[in-house]
């Protein structure tokens, strides 16, 4: 089967389904995985081949609409007007380069990033399409939508329904014209009505893989059987990877340090990001290993308690460390998660404030520290509290465990190689 997978997001957003499709390749499938260069190396050596697009998902997180977007914290009008800017300058150029590498496909998987350019392939080639999400965004009277911080008060069921479909209509009409022009004049379709495709997703009741552990959040009753929560999805480290020497040294050189990494957050003054971070650490009296990141995280002089690195995987890494101090993006979450290690979570944006909810409740991580309100006194107090509390360093290594035992890229396998092309088209 000629399977296509796009991504357009940042590397927590690729990673995973870069992962299944990896999956799909070793059991001889021939799959194209798209993207954007930030994350068109994930895939060397695995059989899959890797459709680069033009224009770059982190020069967009560098730029004045990237900063704003991250910067939006708990104001979704501010995230979506950002996100439209960013839209508007990409959405031709990527849907464009999709099309072209993904012709003559027999099934179209999109990950929300890149719903629309896929659903729309789906439709007007006749072929399956599968909705793969790192986000509970299927709408339920259980949880309010995940893409904005929790309210302040408990919701009741209907008002639930209500969040999910206000935030999933806002997103929508926020692109509804570029997409719909896109589909006119790339595609060949006509327009999306006013309901969108998150809508069409859900009336026709088409595949939706959600890729996270049901111990983490628990699969409401009221979804259909089309919705499966398949477990996490983990892209293993390269083989024949090694840590590099000054690591190993590091991390031998005393106990268990204090991972610091943003991910693909940006900053408009790292360096003043990263004194705040310092200062904490120097605070509490730890060791930490600070990974640089999109947001380019470097000390202005090196210290022997701190080693600062780009990045490593986190399926090593984060077995060396006694804590993982992140923004709650849905795959660093996941890779602490596995790890049996704590979080503090410094949410920026979207559902980093889901993630730190839950992992909250779930009792591996204190509050979150929203970015746009961090003290260096609020995040020493977490670092230090999270260090010394066995409950939920015991919490943590019980989910850990549980997540060890899943295999969230067999359970994505099966299922989309049970997906078969459709008798009759998709409704337009």
């Amino acid at each position: 089967m000629k399977i296509s997978i796009a991504s357009l997001g940042s590397r927590g957003d690729a990673q995973p389904i870069a992962a299944v499709a990896s999956a799909l390749a070793a059991r001889g499938h021939e799959v194209t995985f798209v993207t954007t260069p930030a994350c068109a190396g994930l895939l060397q050596n695995t059989g899959v081949r890797v459709g680069v697009l033009d224009g770059d998902i982190r020069a967009e997180l560098a730029s004045a609409d990237g900063l704003r977007l991250i910067a939006s914290g708990k104001k979704p009008v501010a995230a979506i007007r950002a996100a439209r800017a960013i839209c508007a300058r990409n959405i031709d150029r990527w849907w464009t380069g999709i099309k072209q590498e993904t012709e003559g496909s027999d099934l179209f998987i999109g990950e929300t990033s890149s719903l629309g350019a896929m659903l729309s392939l789906a439709e007007a080639s006749n072929r399956p399409f599968l909705w793969a999400c790192m986000q509970p965004l299927v709408p339920t009277g259980t949880f309010p939508s995940p893409l904005i911080a929790p309210p302040q008060q408990p919701l009741p069921s209907w008002g639930n329904r209500l969040h999910h479909f206000i935030i999933n209509q806002m997103l929508w009409h926020s692109t509804r014209s570029y997409v719909n022009r896109a589909r006119r004049t790339i595609i060949g379709l006509p327009p999306w009505p006013l309901s969108g495709p998150f809508a069409k997703v859900q009336r026709e009741r088409l595949p939706t893989l959600l890729a996270y552990s049901q111990h983490i959040v628990p699969r409401p009753d009221d979804w259909g059987d089309h919705v499966s929560v398949t477990g996490y999805w983990f892209l293993e480290k390269p083989s024949g990877w090694a840590p590099p020497e000054a690591l190993t040294q590091f991390l031998a050189a005393g106990a268990p340090p204090v991972y610091v990494g943003f991910g693909s957050m940006t900053f408009p003054d790292p360096q003043s990001i990263m004194a705040m971070i310092l200062t904490a650490l120097k605070s509490v009296g730890c060791r930490a290993i600070i990974a640089a990141g999109w947001g380019g995280l470097v000390p202005d002089t090196p210290s022997r308690d701190v080693f600062v690195m780009e990045e490593a995987p986190h399926d090593w890494l984060f077995q060396h460390v006694a804590l993982a101090v992140h923004h709650g993006g849905a795959g660093t979450t996941a890779s602490a998660l596995r790890a049996g290690i704590p979080s503090v979570i410094v949410p920026f944006m979207a559902d980093q404030f889901f993630w730190a909810s839950r992992l909250t409740a779930i009792g591996v991580s204190a509050p979150a520290l929203p970015y746009a309100s961090l003290t260096v006194d609020g995040l020493a107090h977490a670092i230090r509290g999270a260090l010394s509390d066995s409950t939920m360093r015991r919490a943590a290594a019980r989910i850990g465990t549980l997540i060890r035992s899943e295999n969230g890229i067999a359970t994505a396998v099966r299922i989309i190689e049970s997906v078969a092309v459709p008798s009759k088209p998709l409704k337009r």
